[in-house]
Parts: structure tokens; C-alpha cells; sequence
């Protein structure tokens, strides 16, 4: 639920120019050993404040440039991460689902114009709602908070049949709001279109023509073995296991894969391979970005205990695949940072954080629920192991909290401050929440 949160409070919604695939690189190369130890000087850090373990994979065309490994695949057995462990995509999901779709538009059998009502009749307001608008975020399809949906994965038809039974969040076309529900029903789209199952379609249709060996779609259990683990950070030499795997939703989120075969699917975009990507009129399933005069289309993306990113710098023809297995506050920092590493910049480092000796506080006087009209869950705040932990509505996802000084927390988890309120009386009233990078959200507690 926080993920969910700190992905609409930062979501912008860019239009793309077509990509002109096959372009040549341009003279000036990359130094690989360079690069190699400009990522060391900046991935170090945050491996050593338990921020980030995995793989990070920079290549120019057909040359990589650098791949790097780093921190534990599994903690409990003692397995490092390599270049070949597989790790879940979360949102990079996107854009396989997108290429699907685009796929069948090619062949004619969906529209980007066709309404949801022509695959599912009885879908409230389906009418109005079109194939684009779902790719867009701009469908208004409102947003499940099923706690059950956080261990399992219904069919397409019955996660169709969930959503929309939602209230919508606006008029369709009227807005943009990012919308992992709209993928959820460009899967079960695809599905209807094609007669197959979603992962029989990418498996026919994208895995194996690119010889995506290690790219796959699961829903909570592990398909492979050489795989990493999930952690979520914040508990300062340590880090928090998760109690179980979040259950990634066909469409949206369930694909996992390596840096290699994402590498491979970065190329295979880029050149037009399996569908006219630069015919696109908007990069369906990515996001189109220029932070310092450097065109490029990426995408980000974030399970309990999992964040990747990857990006195609068209121009010069640069592919970058990240892979972490530790959920922390550097998934929105990485874009920029990485671009910052390429072309020359200032990265960012991990926040120091010191929790005071003498704590004053007790913990248990922040627990309880805070709201507020912006969101439609409270916010919880509960004791744990004489730690104190965060969470959304009903996730069983906690984060920990460290405390900075008095009533003041931080999650590393998010990179986000909490400062607690108190009223005339000196009891708790509320908390103010701010997220590195921006947003914030001020929240009431909820009378018990």
C-alpha cells in the first residue's frame, strides 16, 4: 500500500516521440573500466546501509559495458547474488503487457478505440472506457485493497469481475492516475483477444522468440531456484524478512527475469524486433523522460521487498537493467542517479540516519491508525520486538521505523520522515508524513 502511495504521489505522466530504432552509436564510447568503478564509488554505500543488493547491467548496443553484483541472494543460506539470479519485476511487467497488446494491434484484433464493454459487456461504465486509456493511466478504473490479494492471484475473469465492482476514481479521459488495476484489465484483455492464457502469450510470443530463457510469470511462490530473496530495509545492520511473497498480478506485476534476458528485451524494443515500438504514438507501458537534455524511455518498479528499473537511451544507444532485493527509499533515487553515473554528475548517497541512545518516548504512545481525506486507508503505526513498525490499511507488509530524535521517525524502506503531532495536552493528535523527493501527507489519529 505505501509502494502504491509514493507511486502516485510522484507519478508524471510524459507523451513520447517515436524512437528511431537501429541507429548507429555514436563515436564516443564508454570507458568500461571507468564505469566500473563509478558504480562501485556509488553502489557501495548503499550496500554497506543495507539499501540495496543485486545486479546493475550497462551496455551500448551490442557491448556490455559493465555488470556488477552485489550483497546476498538468500541471508538464511548464505547464497550471493550473480549476474544469473532471477529477480521479480513488479511494474517492468508493464511492459511486456504493453508489447502484447501492441502485438494484437498489429494483427488487427484489438483497437487501441475499442471499448472495455467489447470484451466485457457487463463492466460498469465499460463503454467509455477504451484500450488506450487503460495504457495511459487514464481510464479512472478504481483501486482493490483486498487483503487476500496480497497472497494470491484470482483468474483475469475474476480480478475483471473485482474491479469493477470498485468506485471509479474519475470520469474516463478526464484525468491520469497510475493504475495498476488498468493492467490487471489489459491482461485479462489479452487473454479474451487471443484465446490463450497471458503467460501462454508471452511465453509464444516474446519469451521464446527472444530466447528469454530465464523470464517467466509467477504469482507468489518461486518457479526457479537460482532466485534472490526479498528483504525490506530499516533495521540497521539488518534487515526485515518478509512474511511472505506479495502476490504479483498478471498485467501489472508478475513477470520475473535476470539482467541478461532484460538486456535482450531492451534491445529487441529498441529495434522494432517483435512490434513497431518506434511507430508507437506513445510508449505504451514505459515512461518518456529527458532529465538533462538526454532523451530516454524507462521503467520502475516495486513488490514488497523487490525494485527494478531499467531505461534505453535511444540517441546513444545505452540499455541499463537494476535489480535490488532490498526494498529501500534509493528505488526513486536510481534514474536520476544512474544518468548522473553515465554522463557525468553527482550521485546521490544513502541518507545517515542515527537513532539517539536515550530514547525519552514510549513507543507504544504512537501505535494506533492516522487518516486523512487524501487516502482512502489509514495509516498504522504498531510495536513490535521493541521496535516500531508502519503500515497501510490491511497490508501484513510492516516497515521499521527508526527514531531520529523526539517524535521524529525515519523508514528506510521509503526514505520518508515521520514527525508525530501532539496536541495541547501533550498526547499524540497526528503525524506528518514527508517522502524524500517530495510529497507529503498530514493525518489525524483515529479515536480507538
Amino acid at each position: 500500500m505505501a509502494t502504491r502511495l509514493l507511486l502516485l504521489l510522484g507519478f508524471v505522466f510524459l507523451t513520447a516521440e517515436a524512437l528511431v530504432p537501429g541507429q548507429s552509436v555514436p563515436g564516443q564510447s564508454i570507458d568500461s573500466s571507468a564505469l566500473s568503478s563509478k558504480l562501485d564509488s556509488y553502489l557501495q554505500p548503499y550496500v554497506k546501509a543495507n539499501d540495496f543488493g543485486g545486479v546493475i547491467l550497462v551496455a551500448q548496443g551490442d557491448r556490455i559495458l559493465s555488470v556488477r553484483e552485489y550483497g546476498m541472494a538468500d541471508r538464511a543460506h548464505g547464497l550471493r547474488i550473480r549476474r544469473s539470479t532471477a529477480f521479480r519485476l513488479a511494474s517492468l511487467s508493464k511492459t511486456f503487457t504493453a508489447a502484447a497488446i501492441a502485438m494484437l494491434l498489429e494483427r488487427g484484433t484489438v483497437r487501441l478505440q475499442d471499448p472495455l464493454s467489447h470484451f466485457f459487456p457487463e463492466f460498469p461504465n465499460g463503454d467509455r472506457i477504451t484500450v488506450e486509456q487503460l495504457l495511459l493511466h487514464r481510464s479512472g478504473v478504481g483501486e482493490l485493497d483486498s487483503p487476500d490479494l496480497m497472497r494470491q492471484c484470482p483468474s483475469s475473469d475474476d480480478m475483471v469481475r473485482r474491479i469493477a465492482k470498485v468506485p471509479p476514481f474519475f470520469v474516463p479521459g478526464s484525468s491520469d492516475r497510475y493504475s495498476n488495476e488498468g493492467y490487471v484489465l489489459l491482461a485479462a484483455i489479452i487473454e479474451h483477444a487471443s484465446g490463450m492464457s497471458y503467460e501462454a502469450f508471452l511465453r509464444k510470443n516474446i519469451f521464446r522468440p527472444l530466447n528469454l530463457k530465464h523470464t517467466g510469470v509467477m504469482c507468489a511462490e518461486w518457479l526457479v531456484a537460482n532466485h534472490a530473496v526479498g528483504y525490506i530495509a530499516g533495521l540497521g545492520r539488518d534487515v526485515e524478512s518478509l512474511p511472505f511473497n506479495e502476490a504479483g498480478w498478471n498485467g501489472p506485476g508478475s513477470l520475473y527475469s535476470t539482467a541478461d534476458d532484460l538486456y535482450t528485451w531492451l534491445k529487441a524494443v529498441n529495434a522494432d524486433r517483435l512490434f513497431k515500438f518506434s511507430s508507437l504514438k506513445y510508449p505504451y507501458g514505459w515512461g518518456k523522460r529527458n532529465y538533462s537534455g538526454k532523451p530516454l524511455v524507462e521503467q520502475s518498479g516495486q513488490l514488497e521487498g523487490y525494485t527494478a528499473h531499467m531505461a534505453l537511451y535511444p540517441e546513444q544507444k545505452i540499455y541499463l537493467v537494476f535489480l535490488n532485493n532490498i526494498e529501500s527509499g534509493l528505488f526513486n533515487r536510481v534514474p536520476r542517479d544512474l544518468e548522473a553515473v553515465l554522463f557525468g554528475g553527482k550521485p546521490s548517497s544513502p541518507p545517515a540516519v542515527a537513532q539517539p541512545q536515550a530514547a525519552k518516548n514510549s513507543l507504544s504512545e504512537f501505535a494506533g491508525a492516522y487518516s486523512t481525506k487524501e487516502y482512502p486507508v489509514p495509516l498504522q503505526f504498531e510495536v513490535k520486538d521493541s521496535n516500531l513498525f508502519m503500515h497501510w490499511g490491511e497490508t501484513p507488509f510492516r516497515k521499521p521505523l527508526v527514531m531520529t530524535s523526539k517524535d521524529q521517525f525515519f523508514a528506510r524502506a521509503e526514505y520518508g520522515s515521520y514527525g508525530f503531532v501532539r496536541d495541547a495536552s501533550g498526547k499524540v493528535s497526528g503525524v506528518s508524513a514527508k517522502w524524500d523527493g517530495g510529497g507529503s501527507l498530514e493525518l489525524k489519529r483515529e479515536l480507538p
